[in-house]
């Protein structure tokens, strides 16, 4: 989990593979979070989650760092950062759970900084990432417990044990919250503000990969099986 070598931030062309730029960042432990991009007045951002510089904004265009909130964490960052509304959100973890989870909002007129919104300490996943959709967000921690939180303020819904451990992510689809357990348990959960189990399925064998969806098949992979649900649309 050191990061024995030089840590940067890199953007190449997807042409001809050549470097478009280049930050160098402090080293501290590996991250593992994939970014996500924020759309703001026209350009576009990548969105980052690292333990030594916190949660930072690059624009994609520029490799300039638009804004950065550090201090937020002091061990690795492995979910990664997701977007609602004005918010982004980002956690970090150690051992085998998650520490912090929190909802940032980035500085309205352009500053380098932003505010942090709120906060969560309480069954914050470490490996698994959020969903979030309609105004609620879903926790699912490594543990197997799953909480439902309103996006914009952090008001706690409900907060329920559903499963076993994982490390898959949860996918939302029509309503309906998706999660698996490393054992191969797939449980269906209501996506909405009053808990509400709506099925289970037992797939038998191993899994650690989230479940991938196209063209209205949902595939779930295990140690040696692939399996897909639904019709092709």
């Amino acid at each position: 989990d050191w990061n024995p070598g030089k840590s940067f931030l890199i953007a190449l062309d997807r042409k001809t593979g050549k470097t478009r730029w280049k930050i160098d960042r402090k080293s501290e432990l590996t991250g593992y979070a994939t970014p996500c991009i924020r759309r703001v007045g026209g350009r576009a951002e990548a969105i980052f989650t690292s333990t030594a510089h916190g949660i930072t904004a690059v624009d994609l265009q520029s490799g300039k760092i638009s804004w950065e909130i550090d201090q937020l964490w002091d061990d690795r960052t492995v979910s990664s950062p997701q977007l609602h509304g004005d918010l982004v959100f980002g956690s970090f973890g150690r051992g085998l759970s998650g520490q912090r989870f929190v909802a940032v909002r980035p500085d309205k007129t352009g500053g380098a900084k932003g505010e942090l919104v709120y906060d969560v300490t309480k069954s914050v996943p470490l490996v698994p990432s959020f969903v979030v959709k309609d105004d609620l967000l879903f926790l699912w921690t490594d543990s197997g417990v799953v909480t439902c939180l309103d996006a914009p303020t952090g008001k706690v819904h409900w907060r329920k044990r559903v499963g076993h451990s994982c490390y898959s992510s949860p996918i939302w689809i029509d309503g309906r919250l998706y999660g698996i357990s490393k054992r191969g348990e797939v449980i269906v959960l209501a996506a909405s503000k009053e808990f509400k189990e709506l099925g289970r399925v037992d797939l038998d064998e191993e899994t650690f990969a989230t479940p991938a969806i196209a063209n209205g098949v949902m595939y779930l992979r295990t140690r040696s099986r692939l399996y897909s649900l639904g019709k092709a649309k």
